[in-house]
């Protein structure tokens, strides 16, 4: 294993069911699998297939029913609600797909929301790094501007710049270019490309064929299990 290709998220026998009233609904199966550094991970599968649920746990924001989630070797069943917390603003990048831009901020503001609570960074290096993402994503002349103001594609690339503010180790991206068009689809992708080239660790959900031009392994979620699949590009 390459010196920037270290394993970060390894996750064994995860499995994922949630209880209903017709009883317990399992949507993902003894997952073994493991994430490294310097790679560019797609996640492909039919809509309800338990994409989204992976990538919640993988962000920590959703936990297995059973199995064990690695972070860093560290096992995350046993952090307290802090210790996740503080992980996953300091080491992990998350990019919604429905945005959830702070309406009452501008995109300025939106992207700087992070650093507020991580004490690493000063009100200057905090303005700065997220004008440089701002301009990089196109939008040095909306930067003013408040989300209602933005249009989808817009709103879309401001969340995609908050989530990278924080210089995490690992990118998680449900449907990032969703609501882009071809252009800007492909500006996304080539960044991400760019980001686990340069040793991050980025995991994306899509539905986009334009991906496996970009990714170095695919994953598809089917019959509750993930399997890698042959890029054919």
């Amino acid at each position: 294993m390459k010196k920037n290709e270290e394993k970060i998220i390894v996750l064994k026998n995860v499995c994922k069911n949630y209880k209903s009233k017709k009883g317990n609904i399992n949507v993902l199966k003894d997952l073994n699998i493991k994430f490294n550094s310097g790679k560019f991970y797609a996640i492909i599968g039919e809509s309800g297939c338990g994409k989204s649920t992976l990538i919640n746990i993988l962000g920590l924001l959703d936990k297995p029913t059973s199995g064990q989630y690695l972070f860093n070797d560290k096992p995350c069943e046993k952090l307290t609600d802090n210790e996740i917390s503080d992980l996953r603003r300091d080491n992990i990048g998350l990019m919604f797909q429905d945005y959830l831009l702070n309406p009452y901020m501008n995109a300025l503001e939106n992207v700087m929301l992070p650093m507020l609570i991580n004490k690493n960074f000063n009100k200057n290096e905090r303005e700065s790094i997220a004008k440089e993402l701002l301009e990089k994503f196109g939008l040095k002349n909306r930067m003013s501007h408040m989300p209602k103001q933005l249009s989808g594609g817009e709103q879309q690339r401001v969340a995609i710049a908050r989530s990278l503010v924080n210089n995490p180790q690992v990118i998680l991206a449900d449907e990032p270019t969703g609501n882009l068009d071809e252009k800007n689809e492909i500006i996304i992708f080539k960044y991400l490309k760019e980001l686990s080239e340069n040793g991050k660790c980025v995991i994306v959900v899509t539905h986009s064929k334009q991906v496996k031009k970009y990714a170095d392994i695919i994953y598809e979620i089917k019959d509750l299990e993930l399997k890698e699949v042959a890029n054919e590009t």
